[in-house]
Formats: C-alpha cells, sequence, structure tokens
C-alpha cells in the first residue's frame, strides 16, 4: 500500500516523495502511457506478470496525483495530469508539460524506453531532481491540497 499525504503538503515534498518511491521499486516507473493502459486493462486480483502486487505503473505526474489522493487507486483511474499540474502550482505550458512528458533521450513518452528498470529509475530521478533545481523556490514555497476535486 502506497502512504499518501493526510494534511497539506508542498510540491518539493511531493517529488521527494515520488523519487522515493521510483527507487524503492523501479518496477513502479514507466513514463509511458502504454505500459499504464497495459497494467490497467489486464488488472484483476492479480497484478499482470512483472508488474508490483498493486497493479500500479505510473509517470511522475501520475504518482504525484495518487499521493496527493485526488483519485482512488482502488479505482484503478489515473489523475489527470493537468490537474495534478494545477494542484502542484504548475503552468502547464511552461512547466508541467515538459515535466510530464519529457522528449529528452531516455526519458522518451515511449513504451520503447528500457522503463521499469534501475537504471530508467535512476534517470527519472535526475529528471525530477533537474526540474526541482530549476523551479527551487517555487515548488517549496506552494502547498497542495489534499483529497478528491471538489464536487461542483
Amino acid at each position: 500500500m502506497i502512504n499518501v499525504f493526510e494534511q497539506p503538503v508542498s510540491s518539493w515534498d511531493v517529488l521527494e516523495r515520488v523519487k522515493e518511491l521510483v527507487r524503492e521499486e523501479p518496477k513502479r516507473m514507466a513514463m509511458s502511457v502504454e505500459l499504464v493502459r497495459k497494467a490497467l486493462q489486464s488488472y484483476s486480483d492479480h497484478a499482470p506478470l512483472g508488474y508490483p502486487r498493486c497493479g500500479a505503473v505510473g509517470c511522475i505526474g501520475g504518482w504525484s496525483g495518487i499521493l496527493l489522493q485526488m483519485v482512488d487507486w482502488e479505482g484503478k483511474q489515473s489523475p489527470v495530469l493537468a490537474d495534478v499540474a494545477e494542484r502542484m502550482g504548475l503552468d502547464w505550458e511552461t512547466q508541467a508539460s515538459d515535466f510530464f512528458y519529457p522528449v529528452r533521450p531516455g526519458l522518451h513518452w515511449s513504451y520503447k524506453a528500457d522503463v521499469q528498470t534501475p537504471e530508467y529509475a535512476e534517470r527519472v530521478i535526475k529528471h525530477i531532481k533537474e526540474f526541482q533545481q530549476l523551479h527551487k523556490r517555487q515548488l517549496k514555497a506552494h502547498m497542495c491540497r489534499i483529497g478528491p476535486e471538489d464536487p461542483e
């Protein structure tokens, strides 16, 4: 079970926890929508072969949304990345789009990369660290609300 945040936390701290998750179990990290769909479509009472027991394979934005309790992970629903960006105080056009959908070598949004490996996990962690350093003041100052979207 993933320990989600229970009270407001800075965007910096959310990314620190994502880095911990990636390092703890590299099979949980794939900047690949194709792998996420594969995991969710084939999920039943047992995780698909090669996936973590909970069946989760996520990207940075997905894990951030789960940690912030924006979705009920038991319902197998992925958070909308634009909503995660907003919750974390990130501008979609200038920050979040490239951060959540990286096109750099080794992190591209493709199932063909060596995702879910320790080497790939370290590249994702490096990507997060670079983003944190670039936006350090903003990430540490912004406090994220915890919980699902308010019903309208």
